[in-house]
């Protein structure tokens, strides 16, 4: 359905935010070429609210020039943006971060979508039938894209992490998500767990733009740095820390595998060694419950973990 002169729609900062930010030239030929030949597609639409399209929409307003909306229908606005999710990763400009970023936002939309749509307010997230929803979900998503639900659940943590750390400090988000600067997923994850206080003390960390890369041992220097010294002026902090970030080991993408490699062996031992001491028939029933829980959260973790380790030959 196609409709002229609209200016009814609801622009939403939420589905806004989903959007990739254009740059001053992009958006300059934009407007140029709607000012010389008009709206060629349709901006669209659901349910009054503007989905896509918001480049468009903001020039068309500012000078008053008449725009076609397409309405779609989808069953809420959680199907809504995931819609908004599907568009932008069909984009061939996107940063490796972005991809993640837009696939892990895809997970969390639907699986709010199946929340809101199938269970009960009143049950818990650890839910038997949420957890089989969980799994069936990233298995979905992740079969088009060759990914296996693992890796899809681990983007799901990236995007949210992200979105953490973009409601307090946008130059961190935007210089990890457009891919200037390279960070770990495990680092994105606890920079979005810190203080506030924390977080701008490496905002100028993240702003240096002759900076491609930040280990997790240089981001926990900075924040030990500054904390033990917090009255240093920036100019001295800078001349005085520069020297301890070059001396950091180069970057190994291993490290972390090879370090659980080599622990894993131990984990194996002592499970043998219990195996074999215990005396299974005397353990009273609360202490095997909890081991039994704890072996479940290990064999899930695991299972996680091989298909992280797998994605290396689908990717």
């Amino acid at each position: 359905m196609y409709l002229k002169q609209e200016y009814n729609c609801i622009p939403d900062p939420e589905f806004e935010a989903l959007h990739i930010p254009a740059s001053e030239k992009y958006t300059k030929n934009l407007e140029n070429s709607i000012l010389k030949s008009g709206i060629s597609h349709p901006l669209i639409i659901w349910h009054g609210t503007l989905i896509d399209g918001y480049k468009r929409y903001k020039i068309c307003k500012a000078h008053d020039i008449p725009f076609p909306v397409h309405s779609i229908s989808l069953t809420n606005r959680f199907d809504a943006m995931e819609w908004v999710c599907d568009q932008m990763l069909l984009r061939k400009d996107l940063s490796e971060e972005r991809r993640k970023y837009y696939i892990g936002k895809k997970f969390l939309f639907r699986l709010s979508s199946a929340k809101k749509s199938d269970l009960p307010t009143s049950i818990e997230n650890d839910h038997p039938r949420l957890s089989n929803r969980r799994y069936d979900i990233a298995a979905a998503i992740g079969k088009p894209l060759n990914l296996s639900y693992g890796t899809v659940l681990k983007y799901s943590q990236y995007a949210s992490a992200l979105d953490s750390i973009r409601s307090r400090e946008t130059t961190i988000f935007e210089r990890i998500i457009s891919g200037e600067v390279r960070i770990s997923h495990e680092s994105a994850v606890e920079i979005s767990q810190l203080a506030g206080d924390d977080m701008r003390i490496l905002r100028e960390c993240f702003a240096d733009k002759n900076r491609d890369h930040i280990s997790h041992s240089e981001i926990w220097h900075e924040l030990q740095w500054n904390r033990v010294h917090p009255t240093l002026p920036t100019s001295r902090k800078k001349k005085q820390t520069t020297a301890p970030i070059k001396q950091m080991p180069k970057y190994d993408p291993d490290a972390e595998l090879s370090s659980l490699t080599l622990t894993i062996p131990s984990w194996i031992k002592s499970i043998e060694r219990t195996v074999k001491n215990a005396d299974f028939s005397a353990a009273t029933i609360p202490a095997k419950h909890k081991l039994r829980e704890q072996l479940r959260e290990l064999s899930k973790a695991a299972d996680y973990l091989y298909y992280y380790t797998q994605e290396a030959f689908h990717e």
